[in-house]
């Protein structure tokens, strides 16, 4: 798989891609489903449930596309310079941040793909959270599709991780948007009871 230039970031980023790509697939057993779901142009929002720091950078290198991030704003001051050439851009988590979904709006709309978690924040547990109105509150606004996914499986070394990439949903902007979105994640994820990653 080759990853496309340009989308809004520079050189660093393909490399960086590489460079990623290369270290998961000697770290983790990767077994991936439904890349054919994720549309190979325009914009959607890709979501998948969220239980480590690595489902980020995972989500990245397993698309062809650059891949933007909303990122808490306290990882700035210290790794700004790097994420930011990565597609992250801060968020003030939990304060309804305009600023950040201002950016995501305009980066749909330019077509770009975004990584929104809709749980808001990881879960430490094999349960999942309580879904955030972020990505439904993106996808009425622009139009874009939804891609959930689900990660299953724990990351240790040689350990399998699966990443399933569903059907894309067409969100309306209702009370239903966020149970929707979750049981399709859910239909995706497989877990052990008590699992834990």
């Amino acid at each position: 798989m080759r990853i496309s230039r340009g989308e809004g970031l520079g050189l660093l980023y393909p490399i960086l891609w590489l460079v990623v790509r290369t270290l998961c697939s000697l770290a983790f057993r990767l077994r991936v489903e439904g890349l054919e779901n994720v549309p190979s142009e325009g914009a959607a929002l890709i979501s998948p449930n969220h239980r480590s720091a690595i489902d980020p950078p995972l989500m990245s290198v397993l698309l062809p596309r650059p891949l933007y991030h909303m990122a808490k704003a306290e990882l700035f001051p210290k790794i700004g310079w790097l994420i930011s050439r990565l597609g992250a851009f801060p968020v003030q988590r939990g304060s309804g941040d305009l600023r950040a979904m201002r950016k995501s709006l305009r980066l749909l709309r330019e077509g770009r793909l975004i990584c929104v978690f809709p749980e808001g924040t990881r879960s430490r547990t094999a349960e999942m959270g309580p879904v955030r109105p972020g990505a439904s509150y993106l996808a009425y606004h622009t139009g874009a599709p939804v891609i959930p996914v689900g990660i299953s499986g724990t990351y240790g070394f040689r350990r399998p991780v699966t990443v399933r990439f569903g059907k894309p949903l067409e969100l309306r902007g209702t009370e239903e948007d966020g149970p929707m979105l979750m049981e399709a994640i859910r239909t995706l994820v497989e877990t052990q009871p008590g699992e834990r990653i």
